[in-house]
Order: C-alpha cells, then structure tokens, then sequence
C-alpha cells in the first residue's frame, strides 16, 4: 500500500480482502473499487510450492497490474499542506471476527467512528488457523491525529473504546 500511497493513490478507491491464489499461503489482493480490476496480489509462497522447488526459506511474491495502477494516478496538480504541529497516534488492535467479513468493511466501519480524528486504519496481519472454523482474525493499525491539539489520553481511549464498540455491534468483531 505504500507504493500506491506515494504515488497519490487515494487508499479509500483501494478495496483489500484475502487472496484466493492457491499458489499463496496467506495473501492479500488489491481491487479498484470503481473498476473492480485487481491492481495488486501480494503474500507469502506456499509451502508445497516452495518443497516442489526446494526450497527452504520464505518466498514472498507481489503481481503489480500497472496499467490498471496508472489509471489511478489522480490527473489534478499536486497540492501540498502543513506537517501538523501536533502528533499522531497509533493503535493496533486484534480482532477476531467471522471468516466472510472483509477488511474493507471494517475499515469503512472504524472511519465512520470519527471523521475528525482517524487518518487511517491499515491492515497488517491476518490469522486464520484459530480454533474456531469460522472465525479468522485481523491485526488492524488505526492512526488518530487532530490538527488543532495534541490529544489526550482519554480522548484517545475514548475514541478507541467507540470503534471497538462499534466493531462488536455492527460487525461482530470480538477484541483479541
């Protein structure tokens, strides 16, 4: 995603969900949210894969659809901000939810908690060998930031405590 993002690639026109590509162990697809073309297949080799080939260690493997990328790039001039003066602030949270829910809908969800203070909400693991058949779970990075002030701690965890709230009642996430 950092590629796309310094390459002014919107992240909200970039819906993420797991890879099906059985030649992968754990992975992750890119797909434009208006063309509905997959921009990107990312993860790790799987382990029959890797023994057909003898190999040992890891192997990770990314398909970039470049003409499907550039037709993103935005067509308006670059327009530059501030750094805020203020810091952000960095989350993570483990959530377990059902193994049909996708990142993206958890991503849309947790945005809705506060427009104002979340700057962005990233996925950086995935676990689906748990216990339960039907459950999975993410590992999601949300960053909060106010351009007016620094946020204080119960700001921060009141903000927290909403989204994990939110997560419960309209995805059934459970916190891990």
């Amino acid at each position: 995603m950092l590629i796309l993002q310094r390459m002014r690639i919107n992240s909200d026109n970039i819906i993420q969900k797991e890879s099906d590509a059985k030649y992968l162990a754990q992975g992750l697809t890119l797909v434009n949210k208006e063309s509905k073309k997959v921009i990107a297949t990312l993860g790790s080799i799987n382990g029959k894969l890797k023994k057909q080939f003898d190999i040992k260690q890891d192997v990770f493997y990314a398909d970039l659809n470049w003409d499907a990328i550039i037709k993103m790039l935005p067509k308006k001039d670059v327009t530059y901000q501030n750094i805020s003066k203020f810091p952000a602030v960095r989350r993570d949270l483990a959530l377990v939810v059902d193994k049909n829910l996708t990142f993206d809908t958890i991503e849309q969800t947790v945005k809705e908690c506060d427009k104002k203070l979340i700057r962005q909400v990233t996925l950086f693991d995935v676990y689906d060998k748990l216990q339960e058949a039907d459950k999975k779970q993410y590992a999601v990075s949300i960053i909060l930031q106010d351009e007016q002030k620094t946020l204080t701690d119960k700001q921060i965890d009141t903000t927290v405590n909403k989204i994990v709230n939110t997560l419960e009642t309209k995805c059934g996430a459970k916190l891990r």
